[in-house]
C-alpha cells in the first residue's frame, strides 16, 4: 500500500518539477505579448509556489489512497483477472 501512495507522491512531485519552471516561463511570455501585456500580469513568488506545491503533493497523497487501499484489499489472484 504504501508503494502505491509513494508514486502517487512521486508523480505529483513530478508535475510539480515541470510546472513550476513552465508559470515562470508563461510569465515571461505574457510581458511580452501586446494583447496581455497591461491586462494580465503574473508574477510567481515563494509565497505562492510554495502553498500550491503542498497542496498539489497532499493532493496527489490522498489520490492514492483509494487505489492503493482497493489493491490491498483485493487478493492477487482477484486482480489478474481484472487486467
Amino acid at each position: 500500500m504504501a508503494s502505491i501512495i509513494f508514486e502517487g507522491l512521486l508523480i505529483g512531485l513530478g508535475g510539480c518539477l515541470f510546472g513550476v519552471p513552465m508559470s515562470f516561463l508563461i510569465a515571461v511570455v505574457f510581458e511580452h505579448l501586446p494583447n496581455v501585456e497591461g491586462i494580465l500580469t503574473f508574477r510567481p513568488t515563494l509565497t505562492v509556489l510554495i502553498p500550491t506545491v503542498a497542496a498539489s503533493i497532499i493532493i496527489c497523497a490522498i489520490g492514492s489512497f483509494y487505489p492503493a487501499w482497493r489493491a490491498a484489499s483485493m487478493s492477487p489472484a482477484d486482480a489478474l483477472r481484472r487486467v
